[in-house]
């Protein structure tokens, strides 16, 4: 067989397993390009429940107590 007839051969083979992938495609809806705004089906706003968040919580007053002392010895002669 010559060479130029093997080329014609898987040419044509290419070219319908091409033209075969494309009509699956096709016929079950994988292509690429996404249809028109027009025919995409809008769907109707659900209603958020209104909740009222829950209460914040107020600072509570804290009780602070400063004890104070004037003893300095340990700064001056340390213990021991």
């Amino acid at each position: 067989m010559p060479r130029t007839k093997l080329l014609e051969i898987l040419f044509v083979v290419a070219a319908g397993l091409g033209l075969l992938f494309v009509g699956w495609a096709v016929f079950t809806g994988n292509t690429s390009a996404p249809p028109p705004a027009s025919v995409l089906p809008t769907a109707a706003p659900t209603p958020t429940p209104t909740i009222p968040p829950p209460p914040t919580p107020t600072p509570q007053p804290i009780t602070l107590t400063v004890l104070h002392t004037n003893d300095t010895w340990g700064y001056v002669r340390p213990c021991g």
